[in-house]
């Protein structure tokens, strides 16, 4: 495969996950109390009137995406690697997948004692909760399931990496889009994209091309194989 492929393919999804961290939404006045991070967007909306109103659920939940998507893309990355030095990535993968779990407090305590599914008085904390905790257990389990992703091949990984990092710039893309008239109201018509976001959508386009990249080579050696 080749080299410059799958080094798009690993540089655009940690680019993507870093951005989570960037800012998403400034002030244009410059004011640093009125900037939202990445990760500050999925729990900024619970203290808002437009969510309390029952709107907004689902676009609240796609701002926990981007690390999940991260790990999931560099999972099957270290899947098509052969070389030792794979690993070092396993704590990244790690910690990318447990951020997006809520602050643990004694909230917390009566849902998790009742083990599956999380059960909670209010709907949207559950909701929220499950989103989260089963997110997650996947981006966990696909770690330990390196050996699995082995046996698939190079350019099925690939593509499956490509959709997911295709996701994961649409998503909460989609869901900014949809939040930014009610962000613009609470700013005052002040609100300004912030550089996270665009780190965080052009680390993921750059990572589906290097995906695709890598499928379209797998292809095409497959079929040279099966001619000769």
């Amino acid at each position: 495969m080749p080299p410059v492929a799958r080094g798009l393919w690993l540089v655009g999804t940690l680019l993507g996950a870093i951005g989570w961290w960037l800012p998403w939404v400034v002030d244009q006045k410059g004011a640093a109390a009125l900037v939202l991070l990445g990760l500050d967007l999925g729990d900024f909306w619970k203290f808002t009137a437009a969510w309390r109103a029952g709107l907004l659920e689902w676009e609240r939940l796609c701002f926990f995406l981007p690390p999940l998507l991260a790990a999931l893309l560099l999972t099957l990355w270290i899947a098509g690697e052969r070389s030792r030095w794979r690993w070092i990535f396993a704590p990244i993968i790690l910690f990318l997948a447990v951020v997006i779990l809520p602050a643990f407090d004694s909230q917390l305590l009566p849902a998790v004692a009742s083990w599956f599914p999380p059960r909670f008085a209010n709907a949207d904390m559950a909701r929220q909760f499950s989103a989260q905790l089963y997110g997650s257990l996947v981006g966990v389990a696909a770690l330990v399931a390196v050996p699995l992703w082995q046996r698939l091949a190079e350019r099925w990984r690939a593509a499956l990496s490509a959709l997911l990092a295709l996701l994961a710039a649409a998503l909460p893309s989609w869901a900014m889009w949809m939040t930014w008239p009610t962000l613009q109201s609470l700013y005052g018509g002040g609100a300004q994209v912030g550089a996270g976001l665009w780190a965080t959508v052009a680390g993921f386009v750059v990572a589906a091309l290097g995906a695709l990249w890598v499928t379209l080579v797998g292809g095409r050696h497959r079929s040279r194989a099966d001619s000769s």
